[in-house]
């Protein structure tokens, strides 16, 4: 939720905010920048992406529309309280272990597939060294010119193909 100049907000008790945008600096019909207190009634719920311009009064128990703004409060409804986020319980612990957790489990390996297959790679090739008898060794091991273009791959994928799978 985005809220500003602070002092000009009057909300009650029991009002819900779904990333909604409270802001009483607006501009009148004439063209002028005013700051217009806002006031939201107790009871109250402003769903996603709605906004509240300066100068709006939401009574008790209003409940604006998700995308919507102060200045169409004739569609704010009851049923609107249904797509409030903040408003809804919460899945049971069970069923985020069950199903929610596995699937961003899945997922997040999957967008990091790419990159692990390149480095699978990058260690079956013949350049590869099982062991370091020192830590020069291992400097000269990474700074090998091959792995140099392995580097750059690495960055291109996590920068372009992985977040195309975090999508998917």
């Amino acid at each position: 939720t985005k809220l500003s100049e602070f002092d000009l907000l009057f909300i009650g008790p029991n009002v819900a905010l779904d990333n909604a945008t409270l802001r009483p600096f607006a501009m009148d019909s004439r063209g002028c920048f005013t700051l217009r207190k806002i006031q939201i009634g107790e009871n109250s719920c402003v769903c996603a992406k709605s906004v509240i311009a300066g100068g709006a009064t939401l009574a008790e128990g209003t409940c604006v529309a998700p995308l919507s703004s102060s200045h169409e409060l004739c569609d704010a409804r009851p049923e609107n309280r249904a797509h409030c986020r903040p408003l809804r319980a919460l899945p049971p612990l069970w069923l985020k272990m069950l199903c929610g957790w596995p699937i961003l489990l899945v997922q997040r390996a999957l967008t990091l597939a790419p990159v692990l297959l390149l480095m699978v790679h990058m260690a079956t090739t013949d350049w590869y060294v099982d062991s370091f008898a020192s830590v020069q060794d291992g400097v000269e091991y990474i700074a090998t010119p091959e792995r140099m273009g392995y580097l750059f791959g690495f960055i291109i994928m996590h920068r372009t193909v992985c977040p195309c799978l975090a999508l998917a």
